[in-house]
C-alpha cells in the first residue's frame, strides 16, 4: 500500500514525502483502464474515519458532497493516468483542484491518498484507514481538530484500488454572483450561506481597496486606510456584507475568514 498525506490551510502548507507511481505516455499507449467508483467503499472509509475520531474524543466530520466530488475526481485521474501524487496532471494541488470546481466555497483543504494493488476484498477500507493511522502525517489529518468536513473518493480498476480523502474546514458558500464591472460610487451586497465550519461569532469579512492609502469610512467620523472590516448581517443561515465602492477605481478584494485569519483567494469586484 502506498499512501500520502497533505494538509493545507490559508496560513500553512505541509507536505509529506510521497511515493510516486508513473506510467509513460507515448503514441501507442493502450486505452485507459476501466475505472469504477465504489460508493460502498467510500461509505466504509467515511464511517471508519469518524470511528477513529470518536475513539480519540473528537467530533465526527460532516459529510461534504463537494469534497467527495473532488476526491473522486482525483482518484479517477490517478487510476486512469497512472500517477500517485497530491498534484494532478494539470499541476493543481488539492486546494487548487477544490477552488477550480467550487470557487464560491470559502475554506481550507487537506488530503490523504492511498494505493492498494491486488484483488478487491472486504478489508480494503479497514486496511486503508489502519495504515493511515499508523502514519504520522495521515493520522494528523484524520485526527485534526481544525477540519470539520470530509469527502471520500474510491475507485477500483482491474488491478488496484485508489482512495482519496479530502478534509475541509468549510466556512461558507457565496450564493450571489459577482458583478462584472460596477461604476464608482456603487454599492455591492454579497450573500453567503453558512456551512458550519466555525462559530458564527468568529466569522469575519474584509475589503482591500485598490489604493493602499485610500480611506474607507466605516462611520461618519471613522475610517480605515487601505481596507476595512465588513460587518456580517445574519438572516437565518445566510449572512451578507455590503461593500461601498467609493474609495477609488480598481479592484476591491473581499475576503472571508475567522479570528484566525482570512482565506484565499478573494472575491474581486472591479470598479470603473
Amino acid at each position: 500500500m502506498r499512501t500520502g498525506p497533505l494538509n493545507m490551510s490559508a496560513l500553512a502548507f505541509l507536505s509529506a514525502a510521497l511515493a510516486l507511481l508513473h506510467t509513460p505516455v507515448c503514441a501507442d499507449t493502450p486505452a485507459a483502464p476501466a475505472v469504477v467508483p465504489d460508493a460502498r467503499l467510500e461509505e466504509q472509509v467515511f464511517l471508519l474515519t469518524n470511528q477513529e475520531r470518536d475513539a480519540h474524543g473528537l467530533p465526527a466530520l460532516l459529510r461534504s458532497a463537494p469534497l467527495a466530488a473532488v476526491a473522486r475526481d482525483h482518484s479517477v485521474a490517478m487510476a486512469r493516468r497512472g500517477f500517485f501524487d497530491h498534484v494532478d496532471h494539470r499541476r493543481r494541488d488539492p486546494s487548487r483542484r477544490f477552488a477550480a470546481r467550487f470557487p464560491n466555497i470559502v475554506g481550507s483543504v487537506g488530503e490523504n491518498i492511498a494505493f492498494l494493488r491486488g484483488a478487491l476484498d472486504e478489508q480494503v477500507a479497514s486496511r486503508a484507514v489502519a495504515d493511515w493511522m499508523r502514519s504520522p502525517g495521515h493520522r494528523a489529518n484524520i485526527l485534526s481538530s481544525t477540519f470539520t468536513h470530509l469527502g471520500v473518493g474510491v475507485v477500483v480498476s482491474s488491478d488496484a484500488v485508489l482512495l482519496t480523502q479530502n478534509f475541509g474546514l468549510l466556512l461558507c458558500e457565496k450564493i450571489t454572483g459577482l458583478p462584472g464591472t460596477v461604476a464608482h460610487g456603487s454599492t455591492v451586497i454579497l450573500r453567503f450561506r453558512d456551512l458550519g465550519g466555525a462559530p458564527r461569532a468568529s466569522l469575519r469579512a474584509h475589503v482591500t481597496l485598490p489604493d493602499p492609502m485610500a480611506r474607507y469610512y466605516v462611520s461618519t467620523h471613522t475610517y480605515a486606510i487601505g481596507g476595512a472590516e465588513l460587518q456580517p448581517l445574519w438572516e437565518g443561515d445566510v449572512f451578507s456584507v455590503t461593500i461601498r465602492c467609493v474609495a477609488g477605481r480598481g479592484d476591491y478584494q473581499v475576503r472571508v475568514g475567522t479570528d484566525a485569519g482570512y482565506h484565499e483567494p478573494p472575491f474581486t469586484i472591479r470598479v470603473r
